[in-house]
Protein backbone atom coordinates (compact mmCIF):
# COMPACT_ATOMS: atom_id res chain seq x y z
CA UNK A 1 0.00 0.00 0.00
CA UNK A 2 2.68 2.34 0.75
CA UNK A 3 4.46 1.20 -2.79
CA UNK A 4 0.84 2.12 -4.02
CA UNK A 5 0.72 5.58 -2.26
CA UNK A 6 4.27 6.63 -3.96
CA UNK A 7 2.96 5.48 -7.62
CA UNK A 8 0.21 7.38 -6.96
CA UNK A 9 1.88 10.67 -6.14
CA UNK A 10 4.27 10.55 -9.17
CA UNK A 11 1.61 9.58 -11.30
CA UNK A 12 3.26 6.02 -12.69
CA UNK A 13 0.66 3.64 -13.66
CA UNK A 14 0.43 0.29 -11.93
CA UNK A 15 -2.22 -2.89 -10.60
CA UNK A 16 -2.57 -5.44 -8.58
CA UNK A 17 -2.47 -8.83 -9.32
CA UNK A 18 -4.36 -10.69 -6.48
CA UNK A 19 -5.16 -14.87 -6.85
CA UNK A 20 -8.82 -15.34 -5.91
CA UNK A 21 -9.15 -18.87 -6.18
CA UNK A 22 -6.55 -22.13 -7.55
CA UNK A 23 -6.86 -25.85 -8.07
CA UNK A 24 -4.05 -28.15 -8.02
CA UNK A 25 0.02 -27.37 -8.35
CA UNK A 26 0.29 -23.58 -8.28
CA UNK A 27 3.14 -21.89 -6.52
CA UNK A 28 0.89 -19.58 -3.67
CA UNK A 29 -2.59 -19.46 -2.99
CA UNK A 30 -6.08 -17.20 -2.79
CA UNK A 31 -4.89 -14.11 -1.52
CA UNK A 32 -1.25 -13.81 -2.87
CA UNK A 33 -0.45 -10.83 -4.11
CA UNK A 34 1.47 -8.55 -6.55
CA UNK A 35 2.09 -5.45 -7.42
CA UNK A 36 2.92 -4.55 -11.36
CA UNK A 37 4.72 -0.97 -12.44
CA UNK A 38 3.96 0.03 -15.97
CA UNK A 39 8.02 -0.33 -16.45
CA UNK A 40 7.27 -3.71 -15.92
CA UNK A 41 8.81 -4.52 -12.30
CA UNK A 42 7.01 -5.66 -9.60
CA UNK A 43 6.58 -5.82 -5.95
CA UNK A 44 5.37 -9.15 -4.52
CA UNK A 45 4.61 -12.40 -5.95
CA UNK A 46 1.94 -14.80 -7.18
CA UNK A 47 4.42 -17.96 -7.63
CA UNK A 48 7.58 -16.81 -10.04
CA UNK A 49 8.25 -19.17 -13.24
CA UNK A 50 5.61 -18.84 -15.64
CA UNK A 51 2.85 -18.13 -13.87
CA UNK A 52 4.36 -14.86 -12.25
CA UNK A 53 5.65 -14.04 -16.36
CA UNK A 54 2.58 -14.53 -17.57
CA UNK A 55 0.62 -12.53 -15.00
CA UNK A 56 2.84 -9.70 -15.17
CA UNK A 57 2.67 -9.88 -19.43
CA UNK A 58 -1.44 -9.72 -18.60
CA UNK A 59 -1.44 -6.52 -16.37
CA UNK A 60 1.23 -4.59 -18.35
CA UNK A 61 -1.48 -4.69 -20.77
CA UNK A 62 -4.48 -3.83 -18.39
CA UNK A 63 -2.40 -0.73 -17.33
CA UNK A 64 -2.13 0.19 -20.89
CA UNK A 65 -5.92 -0.06 -21.19
CA UNK A 66 -6.89 0.80 -18.37
CA UNK A 67 -8.95 -1.73 -17.79
CA UNK A 68 -9.01 -4.62 -15.12
CA UNK A 69 -10.26 -8.30 -15.78
CA UNK A 70 -10.22 -11.77 -13.93
CA UNK A 71 -8.28 -14.24 -15.87
CA UNK A 72 -7.27 -17.67 -15.90
CA UNK A 73 -3.88 -19.16 -15.85
CA UNK A 74 -3.18 -22.52 -16.42
CA UNK A 75 0.07 -24.54 -15.71
CA UNK A 76 0.02 -28.19 -17.70
CA UNK A 77 2.78 -30.32 -19.39
CA UNK A 78 5.68 -28.44 -19.69
CA UNK A 79 4.74 -24.92 -18.30
CA UNK A 80 4.03 -27.72 -15.23
CA UNK A 81 7.78 -29.17 -15.47
CA UNK A 82 9.21 -25.67 -15.79
CA UNK A 83 7.95 -24.76 -12.13
CA UNK A 84 9.10 -28.16 -10.88
CA UNK A 85 5.86 -29.52 -10.28
CA UNK A 86 4.75 -32.98 -10.53
CA UNK A 87 1.24 -32.04 -12.03
CA UNK A 88 -0.37 -28.67 -13.15
CA UNK A 89 -3.25 -26.69 -12.31
CA UNK A 90 -4.82 -23.53 -12.63
CA UNK A 91 -4.97 -19.87 -10.96
CA UNK A 92 -7.74 -16.92 -11.10
CA UNK A 93 -6.20 -14.01 -10.97
CA UNK A 94 -7.52 -10.31 -10.07
CA UNK A 95 -5.47 -8.16 -12.37
CA UNK A 96 -6.88 -4.29 -11.34
CA UNK A 97 -5.81 -1.35 -11.91
CA UNK A 98 -7.09 1.32 -9.42
CA UNK A 99 -9.03 4.40 -11.22
CA UNK A 100 -10.14 6.52 -9.00
CA UNK A 101 -8.92 5.68 -5.08
CA UNK A 102 -5.46 7.63 -5.14
CA UNK A 103 -6.73 9.41 -1.86
CA UNK A 104 -7.98 6.15 -0.36
CA UNK A 105 -4.47 4.59 -0.34
CA UNK A 106 -3.13 6.76 1.87
CA UNK A 107 -5.86 6.47 4.35
CA UNK A 108 -5.32 2.69 4.69
CA UNK A 109 -4.59 1.34 8.11
CA UNK A 110 -5.46 -1.79 10.12
CA UNK A 111 -8.54 -3.51 8.61
CA UNK A 112 -9.68 -4.64 5.78
CA UNK A 113 -9.73 -3.60 1.99
CA UNK A 114 -12.69 -4.04 0.22
CA UNK A 115 -12.99 -4.73 -3.60
CA UNK A 116 -16.05 -4.88 -5.13
CA UNK A 117 -15.91 -6.48 -8.64
CA UNK A 118 -18.79 -6.42 -11.18
CA UNK A 119 -19.21 -7.65 -14.29
CA UNK A 120 -20.26 -5.20 -16.99
CA UNK A 121 -20.75 -6.51 -20.52
CA UNK A 122 -17.56 -8.61 -21.62
CA UNK A 123 -15.41 -6.70 -19.05
CA UNK A 124 -15.60 -5.81 -15.14
CA UNK A 125 -15.44 -2.98 -13.04
CA UNK A 126 -13.79 -2.64 -9.35
CA UNK A 127 -14.07 -0.61 -6.68
CA UNK A 128 -11.85 0.14 -3.42
CA UNK A 129 -13.16 0.70 0.10
CA UNK A 130 -11.96 0.57 3.90
CA UNK A 131 -13.57 -1.12 6.41
CA UNK A 132 -13.95 -0.19 9.52
CA UNK A 133 -14.66 3.43 7.18
CA UNK A 134 -16.91 3.58 3.88
CA UNK A 135 -18.15 -0.23 3.17
CA UNK A 136 -20.84 -2.28 2.38
CA UNK A 137 -22.69 -3.21 5.95
CA UNK A 138 -23.76 -6.23 5.14
CA UNK A 139 -20.25 -7.49 4.78
CA UNK A 140 -19.63 -7.12 8.25
CA UNK A 141 -20.52 -10.64 9.21
CA UNK A 142 -18.20 -12.17 6.25
CA UNK A 143 -15.17 -10.25 7.59
CA UNK A 144 -16.09 -11.39 11.76
CA UNK A 145 -17.03 -15.37 10.94
CA UNK A 146 -14.05 -15.87 8.76
CA UNK A 147 -10.61 -16.40 9.98
CA UNK A 148 -8.91 -16.20 6.71
CA UNK A 149 -6.67 -13.53 5.06
CA UNK A 150 -8.34 -13.41 2.04
CA UNK A 151 -12.56 -13.79 2.57
CA UNK A 152 -14.45 -13.66 -0.61
CA UNK A 153 -18.40 -13.73 -1.25
CA UNK A 154 -20.55 -13.39 -4.22
CA UNK A 155 -24.05 -11.88 -3.88
CA UNK A 156 -26.54 -11.52 -6.97
CA UNK A 157 -23.61 -11.20 -9.44
CA UNK A 158 -21.41 -9.27 -7.55
CA UNK A 159 -18.23 -10.34 -6.09
CA UNK A 160 -16.34 -8.83 -2.87
CA UNK A 161 -13.30 -9.40 -1.95
CA UNK A 162 -11.87 -8.41 1.69
CA UNK A 163 -8.08 -8.14 2.30
CA UNK A 164 -6.26 -7.38 5.99
CA UNK A 165 -4.44 -4.66 6.60
CA UNK A 166 -1.77 -4.95 9.23
CA UNK A 167 0.73 -3.11 10.84
CA UNK A 168 3.99 -3.75 8.93
CA UNK A 169 6.41 -5.70 11.67
CA UNK A 170 9.32 -2.94 12.76
CA UNK A 171 12.40 -3.27 13.95
CA UNK A 172 14.36 -0.93 16.14
CA UNK A 173 18.38 -1.00 15.74
CA UNK A 174 20.03 0.78 18.32
CA UNK A 175 23.82 1.04 17.17
CA UNK A 176 24.84 2.35 13.44
CA UNK A 177 28.04 0.79 13.78
CA UNK A 178 28.98 -2.22 11.30
CA UNK A 179 26.72 -5.27 12.53
CA UNK A 180 23.21 -2.08 12.96
CA UNK A 181 24.49 -1.61 9.09
CA UNK A 182 24.27 -5.13 7.85
CA UNK A 183 21.09 -5.88 10.35
CA UNK A 184 19.44 -2.95 8.92
CA UNK A 185 19.84 -4.38 5.41
CA UNK A 186 18.65 -7.96 5.97
CA UNK A 187 15.93 -6.76 8.09
CA UNK A 188 14.48 -4.81 4.91
CA UNK A 189 15.46 -7.70 2.58
CA UNK A 190 13.07 -9.70 4.69
CA UNK A 191 9.59 -7.56 5.00
CA UNK A 192 10.81 -5.27 8.29
CA UNK A 193 10.53 -1.84 8.67
CA UNK A 194 13.76 -0.58 10.04
CA UNK A 195 14.36 2.28 12.75
CA UNK A 196 18.00 3.15 13.53
CA UNK A 197 18.76 5.23 16.40
CA UNK A 198 22.19 6.26 16.69
CA UNK A 199 23.99 8.46 19.46
CA UNK A 200 26.79 9.80 17.05
CA UNK A 201 25.55 12.25 14.51
CA UNK A 202 27.89 11.20 12.01
CA UNK A 203 26.43 7.57 11.87
CA UNK A 204 23.22 8.47 12.00
CA UNK A 205 22.76 9.50 8.10
CA UNK A 206 20.83 8.01 5.01
CA UNK A 207 24.04 7.10 3.57
CA UNK A 208 24.46 4.84 5.98
CA UNK A 209 21.16 3.28 6.04
CA UNK A 210 19.65 4.41 2.72
CA UNK A 211 16.52 1.36 2.93
CA UNK A 212 15.72 2.80 6.80
CA UNK A 213 11.83 3.78 7.31
CA UNK A 214 13.55 6.40 9.92
CA UNK A 215 16.84 7.12 11.37
CA UNK A 216 17.32 9.16 14.78
CA UNK A 217 20.27 10.71 15.73
CA UNK A 218 19.82 10.37 19.51
CA UNK A 219 22.53 12.10 21.67
CA UNK A 220 23.38 9.41 24.81
CA UNK A 221 20.38 7.63 23.53
CA UNK A 222 17.98 9.63 25.80
CA UNK A 223 14.35 8.73 24.80
CA UNK A 224 15.93 6.46 22.19
CA UNK A 225 12.09 4.85 22.00
CA UNK A 226 10.06 8.50 21.88
CA UNK A 227 8.44 7.76 18.24
CA UNK A 228 7.45 4.05 19.23
CA UNK A 229 4.07 2.73 18.60
CA UNK A 230 2.01 0.06 20.02
CA UNK A 231 4.53 -2.81 20.51
CA UNK A 232 2.96 -6.06 19.27
CA UNK A 233 4.80 -5.88 15.85
CA UNK A 234 7.66 -3.78 17.43
CA UNK A 235 10.96 -5.85 17.96
CA UNK A 236 14.12 -3.91 19.61
CA UNK A 237 17.76 -5.19 18.48
CA UNK A 238 20.27 -3.55 21.03
CA UNK A 239 23.92 -3.56 19.44
CA UNK A 240 24.94 0.27 20.66
CA UNK A 241 28.85 1.16 20.45
CA UNK A 242 29.38 0.33 24.62
CA UNK A 243 28.37 -1.13 27.60
CA UNK A 244 26.75 1.83 29.38
CA UNK A 245 24.73 2.13 26.12
CA UNK A 246 23.50 -0.94 26.11
CA UNK A 247 22.41 -0.81 29.52
CA UNK A 248 20.55 2.48 29.03
CA UNK A 249 19.06 1.25 25.84
CA UNK A 250 17.67 -1.73 27.20
CA UNK A 251 16.57 -0.02 30.68
CA UNK A 252 14.11 2.06 28.14
CA UNK A 253 13.59 -1.28 26.05
CA UNK A 254 12.37 -2.49 29.31
CA UNK A 255 9.47 0.03 29.84
CA UNK A 256 8.13 -0.56 25.92
CA UNK A 257 5.72 -2.99 25.57
CA UNK A 258 8.30 -4.21 22.37
CA UNK A 259 7.53 -7.99 21.30
CA UNK A 260 11.25 -8.53 21.34
CA UNK A 261 13.83 -7.07 22.70
CA UNK A 262 17.42 -8.75 21.86
CA UNK A 263 20.78 -7.75 23.23
CA UNK A 264 24.10 -8.29 21.19
CA UNK A 265 27.09 -9.21 23.89
CA UNK A 266 29.30 -11.36 26.16
CA UNK A 267 27.62 -13.44 28.36
CA UNK A 268 29.95 -11.84 30.70
CA UNK A 269 29.15 -8.12 29.64
CA UNK A 270 25.40 -9.44 29.72
CA UNK A 271 25.49 -10.43 33.46
CA UNK A 272 27.12 -7.46 34.48
CA UNK A 273 24.37 -5.14 32.48
CA UNK A 274 21.73 -7.80 34.59
CA UNK A 275 23.06 -6.74 37.63
CA UNK A 276 23.26 -3.53 37.39
CA UNK A 277 19.09 -3.20 36.22
CA UNK A 278 18.45 -5.57 39.08
CA UNK A 279 19.89 -2.75 41.43
CA UNK A 280 17.91 -0.29 39.62
CA UNK A 281 14.76 -2.32 40.85
CA UNK A 282 14.17 -4.40 37.74
CA UNK A 283 12.28 -8.02 37.99
CA UNK A 284 14.29 -11.24 37.13
CA UNK A 285 10.19 -11.54 35.18
CA UNK A 286 11.40 -8.13 33.37
CA UNK A 287 14.95 -9.55 32.51
CA UNK A 288 13.35 -12.94 31.40
CA UNK A 289 11.72 -10.71 28.34
CA UNK A 290 15.40 -10.21 26.76
CA UNK A 291 17.18 -12.24 24.15
CA UNK A 292 20.54 -12.01 25.12
CA UNK A 293 23.00 -13.45 23.41
CA UNK A 294 20.75 -11.93 20.57
CA UNK A 295 20.49 -13.89 17.25
CA UNK A 296 20.31 -18.37 16.65
CA UNK A 297 23.25 -19.90 17.30
CA UNK A 298 25.00 -20.38 13.87
CA UNK A 299 28.82 -19.73 14.97
CA UNK A 300 28.73 -16.53 13.33
CA UNK A 301 31.74 -13.80 13.77
CA UNK A 302 31.29 -11.25 10.66
CA UNK A 303 29.30 -8.70 10.90
CA UNK A 304 27.20 -10.21 7.58
CA UNK A 305 26.89 -13.23 9.73
CA UNK A 306 25.72 -11.83 13.03
CA UNK A 307 23.43 -9.79 11.30
CA UNK A 308 21.96 -13.33 9.05
CA UNK A 309 21.32 -14.84 12.91
CA UNK A 310 19.55 -12.14 13.77
CA UNK A 311 17.38 -11.31 11.22
CA UNK A 312 16.68 -15.06 11.36
CA UNK A 313 15.32 -14.63 14.75
CA UNK A 314 13.40 -12.12 14.35
CA UNK A 315 11.80 -13.73 11.28
CA UNK A 316 10.91 -16.73 13.16
CA UNK A 317 9.40 -14.67 16.25
CA UNK A 318 7.79 -13.29 13.35
CA UNK A 319 6.05 -16.48 12.16
CA UNK A 320 5.65 -18.28 15.95
CA UNK A 321 5.31 -15.25 18.27
CA UNK A 322 3.98 -17.44 21.00
CA UNK A 323 7.88 -18.67 20.99
CA UNK A 324 10.58 -16.65 22.41
CA UNK A 325 13.96 -16.26 21.00
CA UNK A 326 16.11 -18.41 23.52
Amino acid sequence: MREAVKLRNHKIGFAFATVLAHEGSTPRGAGSKMLVRADGTSMGTVGGGKIESDVIEEALACIKKGESRISRFVLTGKSADDTDMTCGGRADVLIQVPEAEGDLFAKASRGYLITRVQRTGEGITTALSLFPGSYEEELEPLLKDSPDYLRTEEREGVFFMAEALERAYCVYICGGGHVGIKTAQLADFAGFDTIVAEDRREFATAERFPLAREILHRPEYVNAFDVMGKGDRTYIVIMTRGHRYDRDVLEQALRTDAAYIGMMGSRRKISLIYDSLRERGFSEMDLARVTSPIGLPIASETPEEIAVSVVAQLIEKRRKPEKSGE
